[in-house]
């Protein structure tokens, strides 16, 4: 069974003769009557009736037209996909967004990519403080979403494209506060604890980003989780 029979076969199904289907696939009469036959040979199956004028689909033969259509379609996918690749375009795109991004800020980039390039698929990976700046590093990914200071700018490691500039606030639940109804300075918190996301990447491991010196911690792995102890009052951000 090849390509070119399962054509022959969908093309005499859809135009019911040889003649139209001949035209068609640019290919004589007899070279469409034997492609037939011989497909019918090997399946061991009458795929047409030839009682009428027109060429029918038997009972048979139209439960392998039906599986002719989708195994044509796919070759056809399969074809589209290797001119694509051949044109230089990638397969596959890796991306590291540290999880504070604000993603749906880049959502019409990402739908543009998928209209523009079909057949790449893009893996998002959502990496915590310096994550998803290691992933580049480590080639686990091919581009980050992320903060960056300037002087690892500078090291020339990098071509960066600045997208937006944020902020981080000191938040904490109103029970939380309750505790404290005269409070005036972070020092006041030392006995209380900050809630800390884990940074995933390696290599700054044991590193403390904007923590206050001395105050107990929890730590946890996530922003929802880091918000709902928030938000219970078990904790704050200072």
């Amino acid at each position: 069974m090849t390509l070119e029979q399962l054509k022959m076969l969908v093309k005499v199904a859809e135009l019911g003769s040889l003649k139209a289907a001949s035209e068609k696939l640019f290919k004589t009469q007899p070279t469409i009557s034997q492609g037939i036959k011989q497909l019918e040979n090997q399946m061991g199956l009458q795929l047409f009736s030839r009682q009428g004028y027109r060429l029918l689909l038997t009972d048979n033969g139209n439960q392998i037209y039906q599986h002719a259509l989708k195994l044509l379609n796919e070759a056809a996918q399969i074809k589209q996909l290797a001119s694509f690749l051949a044109q230089g375009n990638e397969a596959t795109i890796t991306i590291a967004i540290e999880a504070s991004y604000d993603l749906k800020r880049i959502l019409p980039v990402f739908e543009l990519t998928q209209n523009k390039f079909p057949h790449t698929q893009i893996i998002l990976k959502q990496e915590y403080i310096n994550g998803a700046l290691e992933a580049v590093n480590s080639e686990q990914a091919d581009l980050a979403l992320t903060g960056i200071d300037n002087l690892t700018l500078l090291s020339g490691k990098y071509e960066a494209n600045k997208l937006y500039q944020g902020q981080l606030c000191n938040v904490a639940a109103p029970k939380f506060l309750k505790r404290h109804d005269k409070l005036s300075s972070v020092l006041q918190l030392k006995e209380e604890y900050q809630i800390v996301v884990q940074d995933s990447g390696q290599s700054s491991q044991g590193i403390n980003y904007s923590v206050q010196t001395g105050q107990r911690c929890w730590y946890v792995n996530d922003f929802n989780t880091k918000k709902t102890l928030i938000m219970s009052g078990m904790g704050a951000i200072t």
